[in-house]
């Protein structure tokens, strides 16, 4: 394929319509060879030939007549609004980045933000999980105590009523150091 066009290119003459009208086909099929493969995409190059032709198309109509200074100046003004238009496109092309640029700054700062909370949540969960844990071997170790003192002697009723309120009292503070943790593990969920 390759072959073939490179062979249409070096036989290639300005003067010679027919073969820029070969040149024109060869290239056309091989454009639609190398699109079969489905290697490259040759899209962008598609557009920079069809241009390339239609320049060359104009510059051999305006070659074949003879060129006045009006249509000369028209030609040029055509080409300097189509390079204006360029340039604008352009220059939006680069506002666009810039903004694009400053939008990822401030999304990449607040993730920051956002990750150093995650961290001091993390921190406060682990702190309050330890809490509790101890406060739970607390409970434990008391209420041990408190069934050893039970089965070791034989209480009076108004040694069972303090008893009693001081097991729910250890209950008490066990389950508010239970909601505590959730309630922190919820807090931790929402900013993770």
């Amino acid at each position: 394929m390759w072959g073939a066009l490179c062979g249409w290119i070096t036989q290639f003459s300005l003067g010679s319509s027919d073969g820029f009208t070969e040149l024109e086909s060869s290239i056309a099929s091989t454009l639609e060879e190398i699109r079969k493969v489905n290697i490259i995409d040759v899209y962008s190059l598609e557009d920079h030939v069809e241009n390339f032709f239609k320049s060359y198309a104009e510059y051999d109509t305006l070659g074949s007549s003879k060129m006045t200074k009006e249509s000369h100046e028209k030609a040029l003004a055509d080409s300097q609004h189509h390079l204006d238009d360029a340039k604008m496109a352009h220059e939006k092309l680069d506002g666009s980045m810039e903004k694009l640029q400053a939008t990822l700054a401030d999304v990449e700062k607040d993730l920051k933000a956002l990750t150093y909370k995650k961290k001091k949540v993390t921190a406060l969960i682990n702190k309050y999980q330890e809490k509790l844990s101890k406060s739970q071997e607390n409970v434990i170790i008391t209420e041990g105590e408190i069934y050893t003192i039970e089965a070791n002697n034989v209480m009076s009723n108004d040694e069972v009523e303090r008893l009693a309120k001081l097991e729910g009292a250890l209950r008490k503070v066990a389950k508010n150091h239970k909601l505590q943790t959730f309630s922190v593990v919820k807090i931790f969920y929402l900013f993770a």
